[in-house]
């Protein structure tokens, strides 16, 4: 049995403290602290949880933006949030997984759509990135999966690819609907890593947030936009994950080999993915990336994140230099790259996938 599957096999045997039922679907279970999936990784047997956390941002607050599951109840205190996994749920290792993560070194793995859209830096020196993101709803197809994220990066031509991603995602085959969820993942040493808390590894320090788990408000066309911030910073212990003003948990750097401890991230990406379940990809598929419009309809219609910024070793934020921007199918997914006083550095991106001009 490997490490995941034991994992997997742990997690749906996590006894909670305490269970609320959301009206979108969602189980959430409230878990002891110190009995978490994080702590069944032989590595992490005897880690002390870092719980005093010092944000190293100073943004805004945003308080405005739940999860559904929070509509219907509160974890208590030396808990976590999870969402409950179902046995009928695919396991971490499957092809969402795999594809996602395999598509940041460039891999001809089957599946992914190439066409899909990034911003991207890359030199050595990066200790975080962070991003504000609004939220849609895309349709999509029943094997296939719709994300936006940020991800961090470490040394592409070490023997073993590293990274660590957050955002959200459409993905009916694993939910078992379509639906937005905020989601995180890694890819460690010996390919270990998995989505949300799917195996052993991410240590979760808050009751507040699920990952896995919907949110109850969605940005509309031509309507109000609902919208979040995500960080991913390196920490005393591990690498940080923040929702809005909220430090979820960390990644333990013993899970890599090239986001060490003594290593910074190399590439920082921002953009959005399509898994394209269609023979070898030679068809389009008709799976939306973000709201399902093309970037140069803009706010109220295209998908964007805004405020992209990377942190130095000083723990400071700062704007883009020289981002690379990467969209080899346009007429299925673009996107538009800029810079203002107000919304920093912004991209625009999206699209609706095959249509006349992308068959």
């Amino acid at each position: 049995m490997s490490l995941c599957s034991a994992s997997r096999l742990s997690h749906l045997d996590k006894t909670p403290i305490k269970s609320i039922k959301s009206g979108r679907g969602d189980l959430i279970d409230c878990v002891d602290i110190n009995h978490q999936p994080a702590f069944d990784h032989p590595l992490l047997k005897d880690h002390e949880i870092q719980v005093n956390i010092e944000s190293a941002d100073e943004a805004k607050k945003y308080n405005s933006l739940i999860q559904s599951w929070q509509l219907d109840g509160q974890c208590p205190d030396g808990t976590i949030a999870m969402r409950r996994i179902t046995k009928e749920e695919p396991a971490p290792a499957n092809s969402i997984n795999i594809n996602f993560f395999s598509s940041f070194r460039g891999k001809s793995t089957a599946g992914i759509d190439k066409g899909f859209p990034q911003v991207c830096i890359e030199k050595d020196g990066y200790y975080g990135g962070k991003a504000i993101m609004n939220l849609w709803e895309p349709h999509v197809r029943p094997n296939e999966f719709s994300a936006s994220y940020m991800a961090l990066a470490g040394d592409f031509s070490a023997p073993e690819l590293n990274v660590i991603a957050a955002g959200w995602h459409v993905v009916p085959k694993k939910y078992g609907g379509n639906r937005t969820r905020f989601f995180a993942g890694w890819r460690g040493a010996n390919s270990t890593g998995c989505l949300n808390l799917e195996c052993a590894g991410f240590v979760q320090i808050s009751n507040e947030i699920a990952l896995g788990a919907t949110f109850p408000e969605l940005s509309s066309i031509d309507g109000s936009q609902f919208e979040f911030s995500v960080m991913i910073s390196k920490g005393e212990q591990g690498w940080m994950l923040q929702f809005n003003d909220t430090i979820l948990g960390y990644w333990p750097y013993s899970l890599f080999t090239t986001l060490g401890p003594i290593a910074p991230a190399s590439t920082v990406q921002w953009g959005g993915a399509v898994l394209n379940s269609q023979i070898d990809g030679r068809q389009s598929t008709t799976t939306e990336m973000g709201s399902g419009h093309f970037a140069e309809e803009g706010f109220g219609r295209a998908s964007y994140m805004r405020q992209l910024q990377v942190m130095d070793e000083t723990s400071k934020l700062r704007g883009l230099e020289s981002p690379t921007i990467a969209v080899s199918r346009p007429s299925c997914y673009n996107m538009k790259y800029g810079n203002s006083v107000l919304w920093g550095d912004v991209i625009f991106f999206g699209g609706p996938g095959r249509n006349p001009n992308c068959p």
